[in-house]
């Protein structure tokens, strides 16, 4: 990623890395919206008592799905334009292997939660442990990337 210090003293990004950023931004908030459509659907489903599934994939699809992903892709556009010295996230790729990590866990976990019961009796647990397992390093990629963003020096001034 190119940063060029200008005269202001605040790090200007290459233009590639700002088109790169917004596009990966738009996909966190559009699996978001996504996932708070599914989720809405579920719900109701469920308060109707049309669509007998535990709570679980419901919780999941709203706090990972529509809350998280929505954080992450407002995360990945505002706060390295507002407390980074070089304007843009640290590792772009880093934040595109978050993309499909976080979507790959989610998904792989509400599905889980919904066919555990008609899995083998071991089955189940363990696929939902991976898919956790995998939630948790798109976490950490997250986190990285944006402590990261923070720890890079601000240019000479």
């Amino acid at each position: 990623m190119d940063v060029k210090p200008s005269a202001t003293g605040f790090a200007l990004p290459n233009p590639q890395d700002l088109v790169a950023t917004n596009v990966i931004c738009r996909r966190f908030i559009k699996a978001s919206l996504i996932y708070f459509l599914l989720s809405a659907i579920l719900g109701t489903l469920m308060a109707t008592r049309l669509l007998p599934v535990s709570f679980f994939p419901h919780a999941h699809l709203n706090l990972i799905g529509w809350v998280s992903m929505m954080i992450f892709g407002v995360a990945y556009k505002m706060l390295p334009t507002m407390f980074a010295a070089k304007q843009v996230v640290y590792s772009l790729k880093m934040a595109r292997v978050h993309f499909w990590l976080a979507n790959i866990g989610l998904v792989g976990m509400a599905a889980t939660f919904v066919c555990k019961d008609y899995c083998s009796l071991w089955l189940g647990p363990v696929m939902l442990g991976v898919f956790a397992m995998i939630e948790l390093a798109s976490s950490a990629v997250f986190f990285y990337n944006i402590w990261m963003t923070f720890k890079v020096e601000k240019p000479a001034v």
